[in-house]
């Protein structure tokens, strides 16, 4: 596995949707993130200071996608949106190594201090790989989403 990634342009975000198939068998968490991403919410956070679209590849397939803007309700903070992995490539370590890579270049991009984002709490992978990564912060009163932050 050699995971790239590639900043998506604005207008490209059709080439995701493209991409990225959605999972046949998903969860409703699932459902929900891949909505926020491939139904074009997530895209109005382009237009975000510090903000990118990246495209995850592996020899030539696109694995997955991440988005992420600086934050300015947290002063010093890069807030990582959305990191998916296409439902055929979960369980090989992309998840793992996307979120690394997503907060390694947002942070080396931003000039920010820090990365903060939030997983479902159904979503028990990404929050064992959030946890191995950063710090967990604590659990949103209204959604029970988990709050994470890295470094």
């Amino acid at each position: 596995m050699s995971l790239t990634l590639r900043k998506l342009s604005r207008g490209a975000i059709r080439q995701l949707v493209e991409a990225i198939e959605r999972n046949p068998e998903a969860e409703p968490w699932e459902i929900e993130v891949e909505n926020i991403l491939l139904d074009g919410i997530g895209a109005s956070h382009l237009y975000e200071t510090g903000s990118a679209l990246l495209l995850a590849h592996d020899d030539g397939q696109i694995v997955g996608a991440a988005l992420h803007y600086s934050d300015d309700r947290l002063p010093g903070a890069q807030y990582i949106a959305i990191v998916l992995v296409d439902h055929r490539y979960r369980r090989l370590g992309y998840g793992r190594s996307l979120l690394q890579a997503v907060v390694t270049y947002a942070l080396g991009r931003s000039g920010r201090s820090y990365a903060v984002w939030i997983v479902h709490p159904e979503n028990a992978v990404m929050l064992r790989l959030s946890g191995d990564l950063g710090e967990a912060l604590g659990v949103d009163g209204v959604t029970g989403y988990v709050q994470f932050v890295y470094p």
